[in-house]
């Protein structure tokens, strides 16, 4: 491995999964540009994929916190159509 390859290795530990599949489609897009073949990429959809459930993910927690207790602070109330 030569210093270069060291420093990307250094420069990705760490990063969230979706950026991790943002640079590995770059890779794939570099590599069928210098192959010159009509090889399809087969990840170019896995950055959208990826992202989209990493979204899943951090949407459904941030609405299981915002819905804590929802119950115990806004107790059902019936409503019976009727004005007050």
């Amino acid at each position: 491995m030569n210093e270069l390859e060291r420093q990307i290795m250094n420069q990705t530990k760490g990063l969230p999964p979706v950026a991790l599949t943002e640079i590995f489609d770059f890779i794939e897009f570099i590599r069928y540009k210098k192959s010159k073949g009509g090889k399809k990429l087969p990840h170019i959809r896995s950055y959208e994929e990826n992202y989209l459930k990493i979204m899943e993910k951090n949407e459904l927690h941030h609405l299981e916190h915002e819905f804590m207790n929802y119950r115990e602070l806004y107790p059902y109330e019936e409503i019976t159509g009727e004005s007050p």
